[in-house]
């Protein structure tokens, strides 16, 4: 999804769970352009069925409404951005053991919602680790990193973005 601006402060990301994916819509009302204010109104939601269940992903300020759907998690804040046209993008990912993505970075900020098992990261300087049911906060825009398992089970986890939506999503990078 697509949007001309964020909220303004610090980003989080509230991930609920939904009996249907209809019900998010009704809940939170219209995200529109109120041309009075020159600004949007409500919050951008996106929704998904992943590992069983409906999910819920809101972005915005410490604090956000509920939608009406099971708290599952509360991310944030994510590392500070600006740009003129942001991209808000979920992802459901999974893998059996050793499974690992290129060596890439985003043009913005990502952060992991574990369903099943460990999700590792490593960074430059650093290896983020994130267990089942946890959460991952994760860098600043532009730096490498390679996400991975290492776990005898298979993952599952949810990424949430929010990127540059004129910058490519993601870009083969090197750690140096």
């Amino acid at each position: 999804m697509r949007v001309n601006q964020r909220p303004q402060g610090s980003l989080y990301r509230r991930v609920e769970n939904l009996p249907m994916l209809d019900q998010p819509k009704a809940d939170a009302g219209e995200y529109r352009w109120n041309p009075d204010s020159t600004s949007h109104e409500g919050w951008p939601l996106l929704t998904a069925e992943a590992a069983g269940r409906a999910w819920l992903f809101i972005p915005g300020p410490r604090g956000a409404a509920a939608s009406g759907g099971t708290k599952v998690a509360k991310i944030g804040p994510g590392p500070p951005m600006s740009a003129p046209e942001y991209l808000l993008r979920a992802n459901y990912g999974s893998g059996p053991p050793g499974t690992k993505t290129p060596d890439q970075c985003h043009s913005g900020s990502e952060v992991f919602y574990v369903v099943a098992e460990k999700l590792s990261q490593s960074m430059p300087d650093d290896i983020g680790y994130v267990g089942l049911g946890h959460t991952m906060n994760s860098h600043m825009a532009g730096m490498s990193t390679e996400v991975f398992r290492g776990r005898p089970s298979d993952l599952t986890a949810l990424t949430m973005y929010v990127v540059y939506a004129t910058r490519p999503f993601s870009v083969l990078a090197q750690f140096e």
